[in-house]
């Protein structure tokens, strides 16, 4: 069952982030595009996360790359929102708002994977 489950997830990993750029890429700007291919390639992380382990998680997409990533995106974004006459301004805002989206899952994921072996039961 491993096996099949790794080897589905190998084929549909990327097909899933395919689609997210080509979301990002091809519907016009405004509409929330930016979000939506950020979490569709958020879930591109977690479906490796959760088949391959926490570990190669973590190598996939390091939690240093993620924090200069959503950096990157928020500065996008208050730099597109801030200078609503440039030409590329809205494709700023989604592209932002994309990178934001699937750094900020990440690093959620990273710390939910990380913390969770020193969790406790209650009981």
């Amino acid at each position: 069952m491993g096996a099949v489950v790794a080897a589905s997830a190998r084929v549909a990993i990327p097909l899933i982030a395919l689609l997210a750029l080509g979301m990002l890429a091809s519907e016009p700007s405004g509409d929330g595009v930016g979000f939506r291919a950020g979490l569709a390639l958020a879930f591109v992380i977690v479906i490796h996360t959760l088949v391959f382990g926490a570990q190669a998680g973590q190598r996939a997409f390091a939690i240093h790359v993620a924090r200069a990533l959503l950096a990157g995106g928020v500065l996008a974004v208050l730099v597109g929102g801030g200078s609503p006459h440039w030409r590329l301004s809205a494709h700023l805002v989604e592209g932002g708002l994309c990178a934001a989206t699937v750094s900020g899952a990440s690093i959620l994921l990273g710390v939910l994977v990380g913390r969770a072996p020193t969790l406790r039961d209650a009981l």
